[in-house]
């Protein structure tokens, strides 16, 4: 006796807990449902033509022999700097207790 009573308190629900309990069971169904259609319908492709196709394989190309091509970067602006007043020169410095002025320089 004991125990039914146990599981009868445990168990039962008073209308505002069955009607919240009802929702969250319609909207779980309502969701899985959505899911499995999304993931069952029959997924849209875009096509390719074969324009597109040689032009990917052409940059490709050029990507693989170092060069690019030249529909895409001006040549000029991939060419080195030979200015002395952009060179880097590297060295050691403690940031904790540099200046202002050795950060910049």
């Amino acid at each position: 006796m004991i125990w039914r009573r146990i599981v009868r308190d445990y168990f039962t629900f008073n209308k505002r807990e069955a009607r919240g309990a009802y929702s969250l069971i319609v909207l779980l169904l309502v969701l899985s449902g959505i899911h499995l259609l999304v993931r069952f319908s029959p997924p849209t492709h875009q096509s390719v033509t074969d324009e597109e196709i040689t032009a990917f394989k052409a940059l490709a190309k050029s990507f693989e022999y170092g060069k690019l091509h030249d529909d895409f970067v001006n040549s000029t602006s991939l060419s080195p700097s030979t200015d002395k007043a952009g060179t880097i020169e590297w060295r050691q410095f403690d940031p904790n207790k540099a200046d202002s002025q050795e950060l910049v320089n």
